[in-house]
């Protein structure tokens, strides 16, 4: 059997594919360059294509949250509020309890994020448990098939997650891993600013001058302190362009979401 050349854009298998199938940059008609490809060099028996998509534009979680010129949607506005309550508690509660309360709760948000999106992405990479729960919850099915027990749910994920994504976004259209990524995604949302906003808080309030201490010195601590974050914020968002939404979030092949590997382009 003859090789097909080897600049092509691979469709991912159950199995590493012994050939490669024409389809460029996702342009003309990816069936028929299938059909040409089986036609030329023939199909093996266990080979099982997975649906080739437009992978559509996402922003980062800090412009989706902060820039008012972005859709906003409901779980937006519930992060939003979050934030707002952890601005306050530690605004009103009284001295003696800030320092304790904050830092539980930053606690709290750490093990949320070490093990809680551990523990997601520990099951969805070894046995595709959240594509699982999503199939058997029928979460992404329409209700006029007459198969989704929830159409609340169903209705609820479409207009998040459509709202989020205006253009060349379908939820019908698109494949159920990448439609469970961005539903994983408004919950990563939510733990990673709440866990970024308490560690800030909890700073905040364990912060003082000691006595004694110079005014030259109190000023080169919080300006040092300040530069820091700014740095870390810089070179995770920088991180966020690089890499870009998808993979940033771990979407793709090792966490068994829709493996865009082949596409991947590092800016």
């Amino acid at each position: 059997m003859a090789e097909p050349p080897e600049d092509r854009v691979c469709l991912h298998s159950t199995r590493p594919l012994p050939f490669r199938l024409s389809v460029p940059a996702l342009g003309g008609n990816p069936t028929s360059s299938i059909c040409t490809c089986f036609a030329n060099y023939g199909p093996p028996s266990w080979c099982l294509l997975r649906t080739v998509f437009v992978v559509p534009e996402t922003h980062d979680m800090v412009s989706q949250l902060l820039d008012p010129r972005e859709p906003k949607n409901l779980s937006d506005y519930l992060v939003l509020g979050v934030i707002a309550a952890h601005i306050w508690i530690a605004y009103a509660l009284p001295s003696s309890w800030k320092v304790p309360v904050c830092g539980a709760v930053f606690l709290f948000w750490r093990a949320t994020y070490n093990v809680g999106i551990g523990y997601l992405l520990t099951v969805q990479s070894k046995y595709r448990l959240l594509v699982t729960w999503a199939k058997r919850l029928k979460a992404f099915e329409k209700p006029e098939n007459g198969n989704n027990p929830r159409p609340w749910l169903y209705r609820l994920l479409k207009t998040e997650l459509e709202a989020k994504i205006p253009v060349d976004y379908d939820m019908d259209e698109s494949p159920i891993e990448y439609n469970t990524w961005l539903a994983f995604r408004r919950i990563v949302d939510l733990i990673l600013m709440c866990d970024f906003v308490s560690y800030c808080l909890f700073a905040i309030v364990c912060g003082h001058k000691p006595e004694g201490e110079i005014f030259l010195a109190t000023f080169a601590r919080w300006a040092v302190g300040i530069i820091l974050i700014g740095i870390n914020l810089w070179v995770k968002l920088d991180a966020h362009r690089v890499v870009k939404d998808y993979a940033w979030y771990w979407g793709g092949k090792r966490n068994n979401f829709h493996p865009l590997s082949d596409w991947l382009h590092l800016d």
